[in-house]
């Protein structure tokens, strides 16, 4: 599958997993996923490893797919002279500011890929802001990357276009204080309806319905929102 390609990435819930198979099993496990980045024919007999590493089949996949686009997305930019600027939409939500918000250019999303050298996966190239809200938001819904692997990119997807268009500190507001109205009353949308779709740019989203801050009013000084650490100063 990958024999071309020198790295490659696991994570680190995997760990949960692992811990659960007897010692032998674990270098059995290893020794498949090494002959299968390698592109090696594997054959698994045991039931068990077969198990274990059909999700993690699908995410080296996803991941080599991925990187693979981001490739020719760059080859293809490098023909045209460089990566097009990205036009900035503001948000939808109720008492967004007039002015649009400019993105943190000191994080370039699109971070060139050295295809001579083969770097680390695509995965560990978004910003830390866009990692730290898919994450958050992944595990309010209950989504984990090794187990709900198309439901977390997707959700990738949508904190790293509201980062490209100078968002994610409105979506840092809204998310925190949606997250405690919603844990507060046991209630909350989906998490495909909460983001919205892609073909919408995600402004069709439970996210950006209504602001979700004045949801809060009568609450505390000290249960007001604050913002996240993936806020964009």
């Amino acid at each position: 599958m990958m024999s071309e390609k020198k790295s490659f990435v696991l994570y680190n819930d995997l760990i949960e997993v692992v811990k659960e198979l007897p010692m032998e099993k674990r270098g059995e496990l290893f020794t498949v996923i090494l002959e299968f980045v390698n592109g090696e024919n594997i054959e698994i007999n045991d039931l068990l490893i077969k198990v274990v590493f059909a999700p993690i089949r699908q995410a080296l996949i996803r991941d080599r797919e991925k990187y693979e686009s981001i490739v020719e997305r760059n080859r293809e930019n490098g023909k045209k002279g460089g990566r097009p600027a990205k036009p900035k939409e503001p948000s939808r939500f109720s008492g967004n500011p007039a002015k649009p918000k400019k993105a943190d250019n000191d994080i370039d999303i699109d971070i060139d890929i050295d295809i001579d050298n083969d770097i680390l996966s695509f995965h560990n190239q978004d910003p830390l802001p866009v990692q730290k809200a898919t994450k958050d938001i992944a595990s309010f819904f209950n989504i984990t990357e090794m187990s709900n692997t198309k439901s977390y990119m997707a959700i990738g997807d949508f904190a790293r276009c509201l980062f490209e268009r100078g968002d994610l500190k409105d979506l840092a507001i809204q998310f925190n204080a949606y997250r405690k109205l919603k844990e507060a009353n046991g209630f909350k949308h989906g998490w495909q309806k909460y983001i919205g779709t892609r073909e919408e740019k995600y402004n069709n989203g439970a996210w950006c319905e209504k602001d979700w801050t004045k949801e809060k009013i009568e609450m505390s000084e000290d249960d007001k929102p604050k913002k996240l650490s993936y806020s964009i100063k």
